[in-house]
């Protein structure tokens, strides 16, 4: 399965990942857009013994609250994202 993430070069580009190399890691968020993109990557998750990550059910809009660590992957490119990022985390107001 595709999954997107945000690029670290301060521009507003994404890169897309399969999710075998995505490399998830505790903290990380997952956010779906579809309930079977949902339930498969659970499935996925659970099958490959991978905990302390998140799974979001679809949704329209988002508010998440991070570790400065932890990354955001997304089953398809958002529409916006905004974020407010502090010494210890971030929130973050995704619209889908």
């Amino acid at each position: 399965m595709r999954v997107y993430m945000r690029k670290h070069d301060g521009e507003d580009k994404y890169a897309e990942l399969d999710h075998t190399k995505a490399g998830f890691m505790s903290g990380d968020i997952i956010i779906t857009t579809t309930e079977q993109e949902y339930h498969e990557l659970t499935g996925m998750l659970l099958f490959e013994n991978i905990s302390g990550v998140t799974v979001k059910e679809p949704a329209e809009t988002y508010s998440l609250e991070k570790a400065v660590s932890a990354l955001v992957f997304f089953t398809k490119l958002p529409h916006s994202v905004s974020i407010k990022r502090s010494s210890e985390t971030v929130r973050m107001m995704v619209t889908m």
